[in-house]
């Protein structure tokens, strides 16, 4: 007689999902690609995290408060005073790094709908045989986006500045800085776009063994730009179509299929680097 074992298997109840084992890997090998504005709402993230960091540590310290007082309501011989103390110190401190931090989250805000904004003006571009990437992460900084396509490879550098509503508010451009109501911008954008290319452009060598030409791009979404000497070497455009149609799609051209194909096909396997 042959003796049979019975086996017992465990089926998961339903609704549940199994437990990951100590071993369990992603199956995706390689990152997807990144939108347009990620790396600021990566940022807002991170300031919401810390805010609410603040948030918990003055509502300790008024909770100890608090059960002091009750201490003393009862007629417990406790001095809440002290804990008062530190609690409206706690709170004093927690809500002006609050109000600081949220000042820097609009900030950010400003900037990723500006980032997407623009992304949307570079999107309606593919029907002319362009193609856009956005939010290239390079070590320490980030390019906001790569536009390839026929007449070359344009680094994006997006600005997004508030106005006070003054109707002669414009950005001059004089070919090296920008400057609005006679105040020239901080941290150079102009400087900032150029740096931008310059990398671009030493990775496409390393990567492809080839040397394209990148143009580096200032954009300042919702800005009249003047320009007070010819945009070749550097564009500072406001986003609007008809400035993208002047200087980037009726350009000559400099890109045929087969060199924009290879220049997509480089940063996009950089972007998507596989997780570890």
């Amino acid at each position: 007689m042959h003796r049979t074992q019975s086996v017992q298997t465990r089926t998961p109840s339903r609704g549940m999902p199994e437990k990951p084992s100590p071993s369990h890997r992603s199956p995706l090998k390689q990152r997807p690609l990144r939108q347009a504005g990620q790396s600021g709402n990566e940022k807002l993230s991170e300031i919401v995290l810390d805010a609410l960091g603040d948030y918990f540590i003055a509502a300790m310290f008024s909770l100890f408060a608090l059960v002091e007082w009750l201490r003393v309501w009862r007629k417990d011989q406790f001095h809440p005073w002290l804990w008062s103390a530190v609690a409206v110190i706690a709170v004093g401190v927690a809500a002006l790094r609050i109000i600081a931090r949220m000042r820097v989250a609009h900030q950010h805000r400003e900037g990723r709908d500006g980032e997407q904004l623009v992304a949307e003006r570079l999107e309606e571009l593919r029907s002319a045989g362009f193609q856009p990437l956005h939010d290239l992460i390079a070590g320490d900084f980030n390019i906001d986006h790569v536009l390839i396509g026929p007449s070359g490879i344009f680094a994006v550098e997006t600005k997004t500045l508030g106005k006070r509503g003054g109707a002669e508010e414009k950005a001059v451009f004089d070919g090296k800085e920008i400057t609005i109501c006679g105040k020239t911008l901080p941290r150079n954008p102009v400087a900032q776009a150029c740096a931008n290319a310059a990398w671009l452009r030493d990775f496409l060598r390393e990567s492809t063994g080839h040397a394209f030409p990148v143009t580096p791009v200032v954009m300042l979404p919702g800005w009249y730009v003047s320009a007070q000497v010819p945009m070749r070497d550097i564009l500072v455009l406001n986003a609007h179509p008809s400035g993208l149609q002047s200087y980037i799609v009726r350009q000559p051209e400099r890109l045929p299929p087969e060199d924009i194909a290879l220049v997509k096909t480089h940063l996009s396997m950089f972007i998507r680097k596989p997780w570890r």
